[in-house]
C-alpha cells in the first residue's frame, strides 16, 4: 500500500509542476474524466448506456438505443452530481455536510421510484424509494457464498452518518491531511458503504465522495472501470476482513492511472487509449443514426409524392386566395412544366380550366405507371393585364421544385433570390409549411397591385 500511494503522491508533484496547461489540453482532460466516470460508475451499477450513447447523452443531449427512461435520467443526473462535486471541493472554504451527501443521493436518483424487496421472512414485495433520504428498513444483501452481510441498521444510521462525517472533517482538520488524502478517500468510501444508508445509490455515492476528497486536495478523480468491477469489489471484501491496506492500494493504483492521463494531457501527448478509437467509432456511429435524415433517394414515387401531397395543396390554395383579385386583371393563365431525366422534354400539365386536384393526381399515376422520373416541376399563375392602372401590369406566383438525387428543393422566384433548404425525400411539409409558401407567393401579387396602383 504505502509503495502505490508514494508513488501516486510523487507523481501528483510531477503532473503540479507541469501546470498550467493549455486551455484545449485541459478541456480534452476534464472530457475524458468526466466521460470515463460517468460511463463507469454508472455500469458499476447496472446502467447499460454503451459509452458511445453515454457521451451522445451528455455532451450531445442526445439519445439513442432501447433503454428504459431512468437509465437515461439517472446518466445525466449523474453527470450533475460530479459537476457539484468539482464545484464544492473547488472551495477551500466549504466543509462537508451530511446534507450535502443526501443532496447527492436525491439528484443520483431523480425522482421516487419503487423497486423489488423481501419481507424479512423472505416473500417478495415492493418498497417505495425516496431520494434523498436515509434508508426506512433494513438493506442488507446475501454475498456469493451464500452469507449475509449486514449493513448499518435503520436505527443506527443517522448515528453512523453524524460518526463518520466527525471523523472525515477531524482529519480534513489537520495538517498531515494532505499527504494522507488517498487513504482518507478511500476509507471514507469504504467506511460509507458499510453503513449503506439509502435504500440505493451508496455506490455512486460513495465514489463522488471519495473523489470529493481526492479534487480537494489535487489530485484528479478516480474512475474504477466497471471491467475491473470484480477486482473492485474483492479489495472492499478485503477491507470488510479489516485489511484496509488492500483497498487503500486498490484505490492507489486507480488514481495512478488518472495522474499518468493528466501528466499526459499537460504535455500535449494522446491520451486516447486503446479500444478509444472503437469508441470514438461507436460514438459517430450512433450520432450519425440519430442524426440522419436522408432515408431515401429520388424515384418515380418520391417524386410524385413529393408533388401530389406537398406541392399540389400549395398550388391550390393559391389559386383560391388569388380568385379574390382575378376580377382586376384581363386575363388569367396557369403553365405547370415537368422537366423528365435524360431528356430535353418538357411535359406540359393541362390548362388554366383543368382542375388540379383531378388532373395532377390523374397524371402522376399514368407517369408512374410508364416509369417516368422528373429532375424539375414549375408552376406559375399569371394575371394579365392590371385593370386599375394605364400600363396593364401583370403579377405571378412561381413554385418551382428542383428534385435532386438524394434530395430537393423548394423555391419561389418570383420572390427573388430565396431558396429553400434541402429537403429529405419521404418527409411531408407541415402545415406551417404549406401556409409559408402560399402567403409569400399571394402577399407577393399584394405587393404588386399596391404598387400598380400608386403608379
Amino acid at each position: 500500500m504505502e509503495e502505490l500511494t508514494q508513488e501516486a503522491f510523487n507523481l501528483n508533484k510531477e503532473l503540479k509542476a507541469l501546470l498550467p496547461i493549455k486551455a484545449e489540453w485541459q478541456q480534452n482532460l476534464d472530457e475524458k474524466f468526466r466521460l470515463e466516470f460517468n460511463y463507469n460508475s454508472n455500469h458499476i451499477e447496472g446502467n447499460t448506456l454503451t459509452y458511445g450513447e453515454t457521451k451522445l447523452l451528455i455532451m450531445f443531449d442526445k439519445t439513442k438505443g432501447n433503454h428504459e427512461l431512468r437509465e437515461y435520467e439517472e446518466m445525466k443526473a449523474h453527470d450533475v452530481a460530479y459537476s457539484m462535486v468539482k464545484e464544492w471541493a473547488a472551495d477551500k472554504s466549504r466543509t462537508l455536510t451530511e446534507m450535502d451527501i443526501k443532496t447527492l443521493n436525491q439528484i443520483l436518483l431523480v425522482k421516487p421510484f419503487y423497486s423489488d424487496a423481501q419481507t424479512p421472512d423472505g416473500k417478495p414485495t415492493r418498497k417505495r424509494i425516496e431520494p434523498g433520504q436515509y434508508k426506512s428498513t433494513p438493506n442488507h444483501v446475501i454475498q456469493k457464498n451464500g452469507e449475509e452481510f449486514r449493513f448499518a441498521s435503520v436505527e443506527d444510521t443517522p448515528i453512523k452518518m453524524k460518526e463518520l462525517l466527525d471523523w472525515y472533517l477531524d482529519y480534513e482538520s489537520h495538517d498531515f491531511y494532505a499527504y494522507n488524502a488517498i487513504e482518507v478517500a478511500a476509507l471514507l468510501h469504504y467506511r460509507f458503504v458499510v453503513i449503506h444508508p439509502f435504500d440505493d445509490g451508496n455506490g455512486r455515492v460513495a465514489r463522488l465522495l471519495m473523489n470529493y476528497v481526492l479534487l480537494r486536495n489535487d489530485y484528479p478523480p478516480v474512475v474504477i472501470k466497471s471491467d475491473d468491477k470484480a477486482n473492485y469489489f474483492f479489495a472492499l471484501n478485503q477491507a470488510d476482513a479489516s485489511e484496509f491496506s488492500a483497498f487503500i492500494a486498490y484505490i492507489a493504483k486507480q488514481l495512478i492511472w488518472s495522474l499518468k492521463l493528466s501528466i499526459s494531457a499537460s504535455k500535449g501527448e494522446d491520451i486516447s487509449e486503446d479500444g478509444d478509437i472503437d469508441k470514438e467509432l461507436s460514438l459517430l456511429k450512433a450520432q450519425l443514426n440519430t442524426d440522419k435524415v436522408l432515408n431515401e433517394k429520388r424515384s418515380i414515387h418520391n417524386v410524385a409524392d413529393v408533388i401530389q401531397y406537398d406541392i399540389l395543396p400549395i398550388l391550390v390554395e393559391i389559386e383560391h386566395k388569388c380568385n379574390s383579385v382575378e376580377e382586376y386583371y384581363f386575363e388569367k393563365g396557369r403553365t405547370i412544366e415537368v422537366k423528365q431525366i435524360g431528356t430535353s422534354a418538357v411535359n406540359m400539365l393541362g390548362t388554366v380550366k383543368s382542375d388540379l386536384l383531378e388532373i395532377i393526381p390523374k397524371t402522376l399515376t399514368q407517369w408512374k405507371s410508364e416509369h417516368r422520373t422528373f429532375s424539375e416541376f414549375n408552376y406559375s399563375l399569371n394575371l394579365i393585364g392590371f385593370k386599375n392602372n394605364k400600363h396593364a401590369h401583370s403579377s405571378y406566383a412561381h413554385i418551382r421544385v428542383l428534385f435532386r438525387e438524394f434530395n430537393y428543393e423548394i423555391a419561389a422566384p418570383s420572390l427573388g433570390s430565396e431558396r429553400a433548404d434541402p429537403r429529405p425525400y419521404g418527409v411531408r411539409l407541415s402545415h406551417e409549411e404549406v401556409k409559408k409558401y402560399v402567403n409569400q407567393n399571394v402577399k407577393g401579387i399584394i405587393e404588386d397591385i399596391k404598387r400598380y396602383t400608386k403608379n
